[in-house]
């Protein structure tokens, strides 16, 4: 047992009174020593060395009789069985009283947790004094040895009966009160799972995980009639985590990879009816949530909602949601599961097993924290999911006569479009990379990764939230680039155009497949890409950017690792300020096309950056630049005669912005054809 001690009876007694009785004879020892050698005018050093023993020794002593004490104790209170050797008993301790006590109470939650579920409401109500100590290690490994495995699978679906028949007996103040109580519960359950099944506290290959497996397989009964899966129950507890902490990347390298293998030969069902009088039509295996049909009534949520359920239950739901909270956890999770999850589990229900549940929001959040690092295995994750992904939506999305993007099937296209915003935001994490593979192609490299990359941002793109994570991130990597650029004096040509082809890619398959959705009204008002326009008028590209408060430090002396890694930080500092200035109300620019919206885009970063770094390029000292009247406002609010003064000022220090504008705003066009071609055919 990890920070316990071995102790015998009645030898460890003995031990005690023995040495205490000795502490007290030897500080006697020393006084008398002291007395002598102060007699006889002797140094007193000796009996001050002796008298520090004694100190120890009673130092020793008080923590023999903390353990004493904590051995009767355990002898009382605890059911513990100790070991019967020849020479005495044996007991296994905890170090701490504390710990101790937790030990206990675990138990005793137990004990009341499993007469709550023979539906012992006194007991339910009990029990609700001891959820607070379920991040406890010694509370919550003793809870769950104390329940079992077969207990821990069966409580939560104990309770969910409860509030099924509950909801059907129409008292409203009861099924109120106890939902509060059942949910506390089960929160409970699921942090005492995620604590106590931690590897230093009960290790993924011991007795009791390899139980929860087993049951998790097996068929359970409801009290009072109906038969249930136990990873319906546990996929139920686990949606139930808040986190704190999260489920071991152990735990979902055992119990979570053979959920998912469970699901890879169960995923459809021929009987749905799991309780007699409750129908579920939907396929795969619920959880306990929507195989009740209980909705609000079993939610991780503390605020009650009586609108009915969004989505029938899936019990891998549950497991994605428990995963997303811990990037190591969602890693083991995934690897090698990705093509059966994305591809392979839709297809055997022809495409509706996704658009029946949350269209993938669950799994979408366990992706995003499985491949946003700057880790390897990040990086391998996510190009496992491109190709998977961006094979299924090229099948999907074709080129037609007029090299316009035409879409076959617009339910299968819909079935993951909760992963929309997941991808943009597993994307943000792998600019550079993306960048790169677009720029590759535009030097005539041709490279396999940019067709996929293409088909992902067409696919995201749909979503207004995730085009407006991109469209940040992008414009976030170009600043702090053009940044870099000026503060190492370099030239911004070269910088500037590289930057532009992913956000040139982005518009051009955001164009084209809203276009291709087929709803008018949002093509009418969409199409032309609204939300870059609105994006640009807030005069985005003028800010400056706080670097030092964001990232640490200036830009010149973090510009290489900014450019890759930091400007998410920037992205979302700059959507705030976008979206701040949006709700500020007011009349914003606006813009006839993208060629328009880009080119005034250019100019406001060209025109910020300029501004930063005027005196560094120009010559001027600061001071001079203070006085002049482009210098006391921002761009956005210069005057006329600001304007003017500005660009005299910037053709007598040789800084010509207009033609490098114009040839962003070329590179932003060209990319559209492109970005259009990597959707056809490889014959064409």
């Amino acid at each position: 047992m990890t920070g316990a001690v071995g102790m015998k009876q009645p030898a460890f007694d003995l031990l005690v009174a023995k040495y205490a009785n000795l502490c007290g004879q030897i500080e006697q020892l020393a006084q008398v020593l002291e007395s002598e050698l102060v007699r006889g005018r002797l140094p007193a050093s000796p009996a001050v060395r002796l008298r520090g023993m004694a100190g120890r020794m009673r130092a020793e002593a008080g923590d023999l009789r903390r353990r004493q004490a904590i051995l009767h104790m355990v002898q009382r209170e605890t059911y513990d069985v100790p070991h019967l050797t020849p020479t005495g008993t044996l007991w296994d301790l905890p170090d701490d009283v504390r710990a101790l006590q937790a030990k206990l109470d675990g138990e005793t939650a137990a004990g009341l947790a499993q007469r709550a579920a023979a539906g012992d409401s006194k007991a339910l109500t009990e029990l609700q004094k001891y959820t607070s100590q379920a991040g406890d290690p010694n509370f919550a490994k003793a809870l769950l040895l104390g329940l079992g495995a077969k207990g821990v699978i069966e409580l939560p679906a104990s309770l969910a009966m409860k509030l099924r028949i509950e909801m059907n007996g129409g008292d409203p103040d009861k099924l109120s009160a106890d939902r509060s109580r059942i949910a506390n519960t089960m929160k409970m359950l699921s942090k005492a799972l995620a604590v106590g099944t931690e590897p230093q506290n009960i290790a993924p290959d011991t007795v009791f995980m390899h139980q929860i497996q087993a049951e998790g397989r097996a068929e359970h009964r409801f009290p009072g009639g109906g038969s249930y899966k136990g990873y319906q129950s546990l996929s139920t507890l686990l949606g139930m985590s808040d986190g704190q902490p999260p489920f071991s990347k152990e735990f979902m390298g055992t119990v979570g990879r053979d959920m998912i293998a469970y699901d890879r030969t169960k995923v459809t069902w021929k009987n749905p009816e799991f309780v007699p009088g409750i129908s579920y039509a939907a396929k795969p295996l619920p959880d306990l949530a929507g195989m009740l049909h209980l909705g609000w009534a079993l939610s991780k949520n503390t605020v009650e909602s009586r609108q009915p359920p969004q989505s029938s239950g899936d019990f891998l739901e549950g497991l994605m949601y428990a995963a997303h909270f811990s990037d190591a956890a969602s890693q083991e999770l995934l690897k090698g599961n990705l093509k059966y999850l994305l591809h392979d589990r839709p297809a055997k229900l022809s495409g509706t097993l996704w658009a029946r549940q949350k269209h993938g929001t669950d799994l979408g959040l366990a992706m995003v924290s499985a491949m946003s690092g700057r880790d390897k295995e990040s990086e391998r994750l996510f190009a496992e999911a491109r190709k998977v992904l961006a094979a299924d939506i090229r099948a999907n999305v074709k080129v037609d006569d007029g090299n316009k993007l035409k879409i076959l099937d617009s339910a299968k296209l819909d079935e993951l479009s909760a992963l929309r915003y997941s991808l943009a935001l597993i994307m943000k994490a792998h600019l550079a990379e993306i960048d790169a593979s677009f720029a590759g192609e535009d030097m005539g490299v041709p490279d396999p990764d940019a067709r996929d990359y293409d088909a992902l941002l067409a696919y995201a793109s749909l979503d207004e939230a995730a085009f407006w994570e991109l469209a940040n991130a992008q414009i976030a990597r170009t600043r702090i680039s053009l940044d870099g650029q000026f503060a190492h004096q370099r030239g911004l040509d070269a910088v500037l155009l590289d930057r532009m082809g992913v956000l040139g890619h982005l518009l051009a398959v955001r164009k084209e497949m809203l276009a291709a959705t087929g709803n008018a009204d949002k093509s009418k008002s969409d199409a032309e890409s609204d939300l870059f326009k609105t994006l640009v008028g807030t005069g985005i590209g003028y800010l400056p950017i706080p670097y030092s408060s964001l990232l640490g430090k200036g830009v010149k002396e973090v510009y290489e690792e900014a450019v890759k890694y930091g400007y998410g930080k920037v992205g979302d500092w700059l959507a705030q300020q976008a979206t701040d200035a949006v709700n500020r109300g007011g009349q914003l620019p606006t813009y006839a096309d993208d060629e328009q919206a880009t080119r005034a885009l250019v100019n406001q970063m060209l025109l910020g950056v300029a501004l930063e770094h005027m005196s560094q390029l120009s010559g001027h000292d600061e001071k001079d630049l203070k006085n002049k009247g482009f210098m006391k406002n921002p761009p956005e609010d210069w005057s006329p005669q600001d304007r003017q003064d500005f660009v005299h000022f910037c053709e007598h220090n040789n800084i010509d912005l207009g033609p490098l504008a114009d040839r962003a705003v070329t590179k932003v066009a060209n990319e559209h054809n492109l970005a259009i071609h990597h959707f056809a055919d490889d014959k064409e």
